[in-house]
């Protein structure tokens, strides 16, 4: 009777360890697929903000003919302007002063004004 009783206890101990293990592994499991889910919403929102940015871009699109840029070139700015002293700073080569323009007070009113009309 001993014998079974010793038995019977080994028997309990590897059937709670075999629930244990089981439970462990269903854990791990339902833990991995919430992280999944977790990176696939996080990547359906960077694809709603990536087609939100194609949106607004799309609605942005700048047409020369209708929309012509604002303030003066670098190489044809008005003597009342005084930008020497950016320039002095060599942040721009003078072979490229034809693509950048410089807006005065007059010119940033009148952009804005016109992008809410």
């Amino acid at each position: 009777m001993n014998n079974e009783d010793g038995k019977s206890t080994i028997k309990l101990i590897i059937a709670i360890a075999v629930i244990i293990a089981v439970v462990l592994v269903g854990v791990k499991f339902a833990i991995d697929f919430f992280k999944k889910e977790d990176i696939k919403n996080t990547q359906a929102d960077l694809l709603l903000i990536k087609a939100k940015i194609e949106i607004l871009k799309g609605n942005y699109d700048m047409n020369k003919d209708e929309n012509p840029l604002q303030g003066y070139q670098l190489n044809q700015i008005p003597e009342e302007i005084n930008i020497n002293e950016f320039l002095e700073k060599h942040v721009i080569n003078e072979e490229e002063y034809g693509k950048y323009y410089v807006l005065d007070n007059r010119k940033f009113g009148k952009a804005r004004a016109s992008r809410y009309s």
